[in-house]
């Protein structure tokens, strides 16, 4: 991404109030630890490292939406 990082876009998107509650997830090609740091300090949700496997990608969509499934009050 040109002139902007993927943490950069993942700090954004958790600074809007509309925003802040979806899931990011950080691909990258990137494999040293201090990436993984640098996308939980960015605020993301996940973080892949490529090449990934399909099945990886499902469970942590699936995990989210486990987590982050609305609650219907009670009558």
């Amino acid at each position: 991404m040109p002139g902007i990082s993927g943490y950069d876009v993942c700090r954004a998107l958790k600074r809007n109030s509309h925003k802040r509650d979806r899931p990011v997830i950080i691909f990258t090609a990137a494999t040293q630890k201090i990436d993984e740091e640098r996308a939980r300090e960015s605020g993301a949700d996940g973080f892949v490292t490529k090449p990934f496997r399909r099945e990886q990608i499902i469970e942590l969509i699936e995990s989210f939406r486990d987590v982050r499934a609305p609650t219907v009050p009670e009558p």
